[in-house]
């Protein structure tokens, strides 16, 4: 009996210890941060100015975004930085363009040599979640995938 009180002690300190390590595994330093953030400014200032080209150059060329909009079955798969602009130039004809997008990053974690963001945002009457994988680029991060969930807002 005292045997099983012990191994279930040890599995309860391990079970505690696990996800403690990984988090301290996944932490992202202040510096790569305000990196992260400083792209999703630039996402925002360009989307608020309609510009595609400069929207889709913080994507790599093979970037891959998966859209949802609302009264879809599933998503649209959209490869490729050019079909990105393509997708946003024919979005920033929409009869909500001229709302601003206004976004905020939620969190974001470390893996290997990527970095994950989940962010949420709203625009004229939608409000949406954007998670992200952004890789180094010489200079800058930049997304190779995305999937971003939209909903119309709910007024009461």
């Amino acid at each position: 009996m005292k045997i099983r009180s012990v191994v279930a002690l040890v599995g309860l300190a391990i079970s505690f210890a696990l996800p403690i390590f990984a988090q301290e595994q996944s932490a992202v330093d202040p510096k790569t941060r305000q990196e992260i953030e400083a792209v999703l400014m630039q996402i925002g200032e360009a989307y608020n100015k309609h510009d595609a080209a400069a929207v889709a150059a913080l994507y790599t060329h093979d970037a891959v975004r998966v859209d949802n909009p609302p009264g879809m079955d599933r998503g649209a798969l959209i490869v490729g930085r050019k079909a990105i602009e393509k997708l946003l130039e024919t979005d920033f004809t929409g009869s909500w363009s001229s709302s601003p997008r206004v976004g905020k990053l939620i969190q974001i974690y470390a893996f290997e040599d990527s970095i994950a963001s989940i962010s949420e945002w709203s625009r004229a009457q939608y409000n949406g979640h954007s998670v992200q994988i952004f890789v180094r680029d010489p200079d800058t991060w930049k997304i190779r995938m995305e999937y971003n969930s939209v909903a119309p807002v709910v007024t009461h």
